[in-house]
């Protein structure tokens, strides 16, 4: 009996993953081998044996069916010292799905740092210029995009004089135009 693997999304179309030959004598019945694969769950409800679970004269092929298992995708922005975190997901991902991830830096923030939980597999994970691109892995991941306040953010101060024997304010005729970190008073 030929033994086929097949890994799916759903309905299995295409050249199995893996094959074993159980040996053994007319009529007694055989076992399918055990196999894992990561990333893939074998299925509760299996296609019809065509052999009935026995040794056949005529060996038939029996498939044995994975489905594609899913992983938390979590990713995080962090201003450190302030409200604007945010987050996206959890969000259940298939394994090996590509995944493209970008910075969104916040006025007065700049990216210092990206980091995730696991790395994404097969060793193409890339970080450029504020993207990480990579596949989903066998494991839940979250990546981090971490931001620190800018120390030259460009701010203006305006002085206004409280107007005598009237009421309102005027302004003055000159500004203060400084730089300062972001977040800070």
């Amino acid at each position: 009996v030929d033994v086929a693997t097949k890994l799916s999304e759903g309905n299995y179309s295409g050249v199995p993953l893996d094959t074993a030959t159980v040996t053994g004598t007319f009529g007694t019945n055989y076992t399918i081998p055990t196999k894992t694969f990561t990333g893939f769950t074998k299925n509760t409800t299996q296609p019809a044996d065509p052999n009935g679970g026995k040794f056949v004269v005529n060996p038939a092929v029996v498939y044995v069916e994975y489905t594609k298992n899913s992983y938390n995708l979590t990713v995080k922005h962090d201003y450190p010292g302030t409200a604007l975190d945010t987050q996206e997901g959890p969000t259940a991902t298939p394994f090996d799905t590509p995944i493209t991830k970008n910075a969104v830096p916040k006025t007065g923030y700049t990216l210092t740092d990206i980091t995730w939980s696991d790395p994404l597999t097969d060793n193409d994970a890339s970080i450029d210029d504020g993207t990480i691109t990579g596949k989903m892995p066998a494991s839940d991941v979250t990546i981090t995009f971490v931001y620190s306040a800018n120390t030259d953010t460009a701010y203006k101060v305006e002085h206004y004089f409280e107007k005598l024997g009237d009421t309102g304010f005027t302004k003055d005729a000159t500004d203060d135009n400084l730089t300062g970190t972001t977040g800070e008073s």
